[in-house]
């Protein structure tokens, strides 16, 4: 993968192989650095489910995985040997799904963070603030995925593969999801009084809700019970 981050250097690396039910084991692997930024990692993995960890040595002289890992391929003995080229088939399709998984949570998110909200409408307030969160949380991978498509477009393109479609998608998705974070935070901005307000009421409620159940409760105990033994 690519690592730009200042200082990086390469760090370790795990492969893991799983087959069926059976427990992970440890994959032989070589880890090459490219002296460009990148490092290549090479393995070969059995049949079934793979785990690929990579650790880089920051600044700092400490170890940190790398953005994605750990990475999660698998291998099945019927797949086609196009399958296992850059160039091939997957890589294409896997370009078009996360683009079109991007875009899915750019319309998704900027239409739920835009409900039109109603005083007491607590329901959809709460619904607005899991839009705002979800892209809160979800910004970094959302970054990572678009830089991990320009890079593999860009390492396409070096071996003859027109880019300039899925460059142009991927342009036009970033432009979307920088806009969607500036309205998230204006429409974060513009909702608090609302959700200060709504905070406040329930702290309320909860309260009386609490103090007439002290209040019952009490009253149980005074009350007069009676046992009957009987047989």
């Amino acid at each position: 993968g690519d690592q730009k981050a200042a200082g990086a250097a390469p760090g370790a690396a795990q492969a893991t192989n799983r087959k069926e039910t059976t427990v992970l084991r440890d994959l032989p692997y070589e880890l090459v650095d490219l002296d460009n930024g990148m490092y290549e990692l090479s393995y070969i993995a059995d049949e079934g489910d793979a785990t690929i960890k990579i650790s880089v040595v920051d600044e700092n002289r400490k170890q940190k995985q790398i953005r994605g890992s750990p990475f999660k391929p698998s291998f099945t003995p019927t797949a086609r040997n196009r399958a296992n080229e850059l160039t091939g088939p997957l890589v294409s399709a896997w370009i078009s799904s996360t683009l079109k998984l991007l875009d899915e949570f750019y319309q998704t998110t900027n239409v739920g963070h835009q409900t039109k909200l109603k005083d007491g409408d607590v329901l959809s307030l709460i619904k607005v603030m899991n839009h705002i969160e979800d892209m809160k949380t979800k910004e970094d991978d959302l970054i990572r995925q678009q830089d991990e498509i320009f890079e593999t477009v860009s390492a396409l393109e070096k071996e003859g593969v027109p880019g300039d479609k899925p460059l142009k998608s991927l342009k036009k998705v970033g432009a979307n999801l920088r806009q969607l974070k500036e309205d998230i935070i204006a429409k974060e901005k513009e909702i608090q009084p609302m959700v200060q307000k709504e905070s406040e009421l329930y702290r309320h409620v909860i309260s009386d809700f609490e103090n007439e159940l002290k209040t019952y409760q009490g009253g149980l105990r005074k009350e007069g019970y009676y046992f009957y033994k009987s047989g």
